[in-house]
């Protein structure tokens, strides 16, 4: 009976145990893992801060040239201004613009209208023209203008499809061409219009030019220099020339 007794506490107590470890929460199992992120998030990521860093391509911007004015030039402190450009340039010019070597032209103030469709190897100059001359052997055509026109007197007839083109003298780089307009009233003669601001208002004081006048298989008809040319103002404090396009001096040291 003892015996029996013992046997029951014993199991009891076996179960008690098992009872508890069974209730006791388990603490929880730590795990590494490894987690590969793909390839192409990070190239991706890559690729879009080289597109953001990316700078903006650039662009050319036509040039303009101000006109300079009296109050526009001495607004920068300690700037002066010669006397001559307090006046504007005389509009009077004497001759017909008949330059060297077959070569007529002309430059139309600023703000002249356009040329139209005047036949100008017949007509000639416009009464408000200033007239190209030649200098010491030099083609000159006064600017600043609206636009400038050539007449070119060629040894035989020209037809249409013919071009003008505007070279740079050091390399012999064309950078402008119009048309080769041949006149109705005289066979041998064609005249074309320049307004590309470079040529006939640059922000300088003079430029050359080399003028190719060809046919319309490109066969060279005319061919020269022209020398455009702003009036020469007075000379700076320092003898140096103003600024050709804000008609500034350098400033004096005081």
């Amino acid at each position: 009976m003892l015996r029996s007794v013992k046997r029951i506490g014993m199991f009891l107590f076996i179960t008690g145990i098992l009872v508890l470890a069974a209730c006791t929460t388990p603490e929880p199992q730590i795990v590494e893992e490894t987690v590969l992120v793909p390839q192409t998030v990070v190239v991706t990521e890559i690729v879009e801060r080289v597109v953001t860093a990316t700078h903006a391509a650039a662009t050319i911007t036509p040039l303009v040239t101000p006109s300079a004015t009296l109050s526009s030039a001495l607004s920068e402190p300690g700037a002066a201004t010669p006397s001559a450009f307090v006046n504007p340039a005389a509009e009077t010019y004497i001759g017909n613009g008949e330059m060297s070597n077959g070569l007529t032209g002309w430059c139309m103030p600023l703000g002249s209208a356009a040329p139209g469709d005047v036949d100008f190897g017949r007509y000639g100059m416009p009464a408000t023209g200033r007239p190209g001359m030649v200098e010491n052997g030099i083609n000159i055509m006064h600017i600043p203008g609206e636009y400038c026109t050539l007449v070119f007197e060629f040894s035989s007839t020209i037809a249409a499809g013919g071009k003008v083109q505007v070279k740079q003298v050091h390399n012999n780089q064309s950078f402008y061409e119009v048309d080769l307009i041949p006149s109705n009233a005289i066979p041998n003669v064609g005249f074309a219009h320049l307004s590309h601001n470079y040529v006939v208002n640059p922000p300088l004081w003079g430029v050359t030019y080399l003028i190719e006048a060809t046919d319309a298989n490109s066969s060279v008809l005319w061919s020269g220099e022209i020398l455009f040319q702003k009036t020469q103002p007075d000379l700076c404090w320092d003898g140096s020339t103003p600024d050709p396009v804000t008609l500034w001096c350098p400033k004096e040291d005081w």
